[in-house]
């Protein structure tokens, strides 16, 4: 656990009851119209205070299944999302690991979120492949993916990790005089990206369920 704090936490999310956030249905209409996504993108705030209420498990649930379902490059989901309930717990994590103001937060709030970014998603490559399968994506794709997974996330490991990178990097670099490629990005700035998808469902579930949210990055971890 502990490497897992230090090298992939990027964002932490309090969700609690808000008595100044007008709830909205917390089950979403059989067809959801634009006016209704909408109204929850508006509603949704940053809070800092929320009421003395817990959430309900099965809202809880249903507002990390949201999170789980945000789109990823190549369908890959490089994130985890840790949820702490318990008291006791919080309150070691605000000590230990939050910055200032987001202290009592952390500690007032019922829940807190915390979603990593998994600098290692190639080593999901299985599961992956299992995913575009079952979803029907052509034979092409499925062969060639991993290559492309592997270039763009700098996905690679082993002791030439870093040379591999510097290649592919400089490659790109002089192709790029010429025409229109991507730039090699490091592994945490791909992963943080895709997962930063995962955190906005995750804060408008949250708020189409009455909760109140406030999304964190002053920790050290």
């Amino acid at each position: 656990m502990r490497r897992t704090l230090r090298e992939l936490l990027v964002l932490a999310a309090c969700l609690s009851p808000c008595s100044a956030l007008a709830p909205l249905a917390a089950v979403p209409p059989a067809t959801p119209t634009p006016t209704v996504f909408t109204d929850v993108v508006k509603a949704r705030r940053s809070e800092s205070h929320f009421a003395d209420r817990d959430i309900p498990t099965s809202v809880l649930n249903d507002v990390v299944t949201a999170a789980l379902w945000a789109p990823s490059s190549f369908n890959v989901q490089p994130w985890r999302l840790i949820v702490v309930r318990d008291p006791e717990v919080k309150w070691r994590v605000a000590e230990r690991a939050f910055l200032g103001a987001n202290i009592p937060k952390v500690e007032r709030a019922a829940a807190l979120v915390v979603l990593c970014a998994d600098l290692e998603c190639c080593r999901s490559l299985a599961s992956a492949k299992d995913l575009w399968t079952r979803s029907g994506a052509p034979e092409g794709f499925i062969k060639t993916a991993p290559a492309y997974l592997r270039i763009f996330s700098s996905g690679h490991w082993g002791p030439f990790r870093g040379l591999a990178f510097l290649v592919k990097a400089v490659l790109f670099a002089l192709v790029g005089l010429f025409m229109a490629v991507p730039r090699v990005a490091f592994p945490s700035t791909w992963a943080v990206k895709n997962s930063m998808l995962a955190a906005q469902n995750l804060m408008l579930s949250a708020t189409a369920h009455g909760l109140a949210s406030c999304p964190m990055e002053g920790f050290d971890a």
